[in-house]
């Protein structure tokens, strides 16, 4: 009973000493992180709110210099034609969207206003028959750097500044890419100003290459005469049960690349 209670006290005193310590001791941390934080200033930046109409931000200077610049930029691009409104006219009205852009520090960046039509108004088979999205494709840039070569044509690109075609690019991962690939500039795809104008294509697949889902892929190449314009290798969406199934889809993807290529030159009165 002697030695427990020994042991005992021991061991108390062991715990007023630690306390002790530890007390002393926070003040001492406290002091530090002041120091330490003396050198930093808090800053605290108002980003404004996306309005929902323009009556609310009409009375925001930065929102409506952002529609005054949007104003200027559809007039400046001759976005649109005057026309007088007949009376089976279905009008379709516009409004305004407006979006926050921020930096990757989350702090403010620009304000955006576009003006939009509102398209849900039209009426399929009334007011429109079939709809058409204006983007280049891979595809078409190539067909087009091929033909310039050949006929020895001036080739130039414009940059509308509400297009976002050429955006100035100062991020360091980009920078870090470049500098990546410094080293393999050398490597690349051709394009021969000596070519012809006939449409070549070569099609692959595997057998059930993909060892989880034993999935097949299928990967084309279709050549604008001796230049390589259109490639590519993708995954099938199902499992093929036979390998002339695989070569089948295989196929029908080389052939509908094509078709959509052909079709699209007939249009602009480029036979192939």
């Amino acid at each position: 009973m002697e030695i427990g209670m020994e042991m005992q006290v021991q061991m108390d005193a062991r715990m007023e000493i630690e306390v002790e310590i530890s007390k002393e001791q926070v003040p001492e941390q406290i002091e530090a992180s002041s120091d330490e934080q003396s050198d930093y200033a808090f800053l605290v930046q108002s980003i404004p709110t996306e309005p929902k109409g323009i009556k609310t931000a009409l009375k925001h200077n930065g929102w409506k210099a952002a529609m005054e610049e949007e104003i200027l930029a559809l007039h400046h691009n001759k976005t649109w034609d005057l026309a007088p409104r007949l009376p089976l006219m279905n009008f379709i009205g516009s409004k305004w969207v407006y979006k926050t852009k921020l930096k990757s520090d989350g702090s403010l960046e620009r304000l955006k206003a576009k003006l939009v039509a509102k398209g849900y108004s039209q009426v399929k088979g009334i007011d429109f028959v079939e709809t058409f999205s204006p983007v280049v494709k891979p595809l078409i840039i190539n067909v087009i750097l091929t033909i310039s070569l050949a006929q020895r044509w001036d080739i130039r690109q414009l940059d509308v500044k509400n297009a976002f075609l050429h955006g100035t690019l100062s991020e360091p991962l980009v920078k870090r890419i470049l500098r990546y690939i410094r080293w393999t500039l050398d490597y690349g795809i051709q394009l021969l100003a000596q070519s012809t104008f006939d449409l070549y294509a070569f099609s692959d697949v595997d057998w059930g290459g993909f060892p989880i889902t034993r999935r097949s892929t299928t990967s084309y190449c279709t050549s604008f005469g001796s230049n390589c314009i259109s490639w590519s290798a993708k995954k099938q969406s199902t499992v093929a049960r036979s390998s002339p199934e695989v070569e089948y889809r295989a196929l029908a993807s080389t052939a509908a690349e094509i078709t959509w290529f052909s079709s699209s030159f007939t249009a602009s009165n480029y036979f192939l």
